[in-house]
Order: structure tokens, then sequence, then C-alpha cells
């Protein structure tokens, strides 16, 4: 298995056909880290919370609790009616501007 060493005493491993995707052996949470970004999936906000607290043990961290930002991207979750929307603002109009160099 591959451990993440910073948690690897926690007992969080990689996927091994999703790479940057964790988990716990355990516990129901999982998540992601990409560069400078966390996204955590949890049924239980103790989980997250012994997460978060073993990784502010090494790195600073900033909490965005309803999960809008991840990796550039804007995220607008609607559990009422069982969907999600991802955009990243802006992202097109960047896209132009380099196309016209």
């Amino acid at each position: 298995m591959n451990y993440w060493k910073p948690l690897a005493n926690q007992r969080y491993v990689e996927l091994p056909h999703t790479p940057r995707l964790w988990e716990h052996v355990y516990k129901p949470i999982h998540f992601t880290l990409v560069v400078d970004d966390f996204g955590i999936k949890y049924f239980h906000k103790k989980d997250v919370e012994h997460l978060l607290d073993k990784i502010g043990t090494i790195y600073e961290y900033i909490t965005d609790w309803s999960g809008k930002n991840y990796c550039g991207m804007t995220i607008d979750w609607n559990y009422e009616h069982g969907y999600v929307d991802i955009y990243m603002p802006g992202y097109i109009q960047k896209s132009l501007k380099r196309l016209q160099y």
C-alpha cells in the first residue's frame, strides 16, 4: 500500500488505480491532493476534523466548508435536486485571448 508519508501512521492510503485519491483504511473518508488544494469527501465531520488535525501539525491550511472552490473551479452543489454545477469563471475569455496571439 502506498501511504502518504505525513499521514502514514494514521492509515491513509492512495488508491492503486486512481493517483492522488486517498482514503482511510477504516473510516469512510476520501480526499484528493492537487498541488495545494484538498478536496475531502466525508460522512462524519469528526473524520474530517481528525484529518485536518493531523495535516495541521505539518501544514497551514484554510477550510472552505461550502466546497465552493477547488483547483480553480467554482462548484455549486444542489443536493436538493441531486446535481452539481462546475464552472471556471473567465476561462473561455482567457482562452480566446490566448488564441488571438
